[in-house]
């Protein structure tokens, strides 16, 4: 439940607001809120106003109540985010481990599962070639679209679905998070460990897991050998 007062507090903490500004971010981040849902049929898409507008909204939740689900959403426009932008969805379709269950139930009628590929092709064709600058940093970067499961012991993973690759494929991608995420919640919880994020690797034809720890170590320690030839390059050079 969004609390309004410490969401107020926490802002004028923060001195950069005035008591207005920080009433007008509060009332608006509470409308965000108000518009979360929760259920066992509720699939909640975490989006941005700006690359999915009311129109796109309505169609998702007509989709969604045909086949027995109900529509979740958080905008999160005006959100700053940390710097891992490579490694995280912009715009997510969160299915939870009790929905992924009820989609199971159905999966023989093909009505659940198919309106969840439905939307997700939907989404990845309107905001695959989309910008935008959701990190702190404010660098502009190509918007990371897809599918975010939960399983039995509370993990989440992401499954990316990249705007380079073609719509045959991008549905065939979808098809096998599906036989991904299946095969792994029919195992007991404790063997349940599944990555943060998964990209399709186009080559091998097959989903693979990232390692975003290492992966931003390695964009770390890159970024830390090139400042330090910067400087090398741009020192003066000593008088013979």
């Amino acid at each position: 439940m969004f609390d309004k007062a410490t969401y107020i507090k926490a802002l004028q903490d923060n001195g950069i607001y005035t008591s207005e500004e920080a009433d007008n971010l509060t009332e608006k981040m509470k409308l965000k809120h108000s518009l979360i849902k929760h259920g066992p049929n509720v699939v909640h898409l975490e989006y941005y106003g700006g690359l999915l507008d009311d129109r796109d909204i309505v169609e998702i939740e007509s989709t969604f109540k045909g086949a027995g689900l109900e529509l979740s959403r958080f905008d999160k426009s005006g959100i700053a985010y940390a710097n891992i932008d490579d490694y995280m969805l912009h715009i997510a379709l969160f299915i939870s481990s009790p929905a992924f269950k009820l989609i199971l139930e159905h999966v023989g009628k093909n009505t659940a599962w198919e309106a969840v590929k439905a939307t997700a092709i939907k989404v990845w064709r309107k905001v695959r070639n989309k910008n935008n600058s959701s990190s702190m940093s404010g660098q502009v970067k190509k918007t990371n679209v897809g599918l975010r499961i939960g399983f039995n012991n509370g993990q989440l993973t992401d499954f990316k679905l990249d705007g380079e690759l073609s719509e045959e494929t991008i549905l065939m991608v979808i098809d096998k998070v599906f036989d991904y995420s299946l095969k792994q919640s029919q195992l007991p919880s404790s063997q349940t460990e599944m990555p943060d994020f998964v990209v399709f690797d186009e080559k091998l034809s097959e989903l693979r897991p990232v390692n975003v720890m290492e992966e931003l170590r390695k964009k770390a320690e890159f970024q830390s050998a090139k400042r330090r030839t910067d400087l090398a390059n741009n020192s003066p050079t000593p008088k013979s």
